[in-house]
């Protein structure tokens, strides 16, 4: 009797086990690098809000010749951050953006000096 051969097609386990493994550490490599930068846009948000604040702050100033009894509009917003007033009188103030998560820089903070902190080098 002749025998009858099949084509087989198809992946083995061996193939399959192989192309998980490296899509696995592919992800690992690549999804870090993904929420850093996001974290970086979600900063870079949060420092045009207090850009703008201090703005606002500054056409208050020239207006009323006080900073005190200025509270910020809902429209300066930033994700991620909770941006206010940490301390006013009547010749100062200093803003403030809380993250919900930011490990790398924690709150940034901008003055009527226009000092900011942290002072570490990639949050502002």
């Amino acid at each position: 009797m002749s025998e009858i051969k099949r084509d087989q097609s198809g992946f083995t386990l061996i193939e399959l086990m192989v192309v998980v493994a490296i899509v696995g550490i592919l992800a690992s490599i690549a999804y870090p690098a993904y929420i850093e930068s996001v974290r970086k846009a979600q900063r870079a948000d949060a420092k045009a809000a207090l850009a703008q604040a201090a703005q606002f702050m500054e056409r208050n100033y020239s207006l009323t010749q006080k900073y005190s009894g200025v509270s910020l509009p809902s429209s300066i917003y930033a994700a991620q951050y909770a941006i206010s007033i940490s301390a006013q009188s009547d010749t100062s103030f200093t803003l403030q953006a809380v993250p919900s998560n930011d490990p790398t820089c924690g709150t940034l903070t901008l003055d009527n000096a226009g000092a900011k902190t942290p002072s570490t080098a990639g949050c502002w």
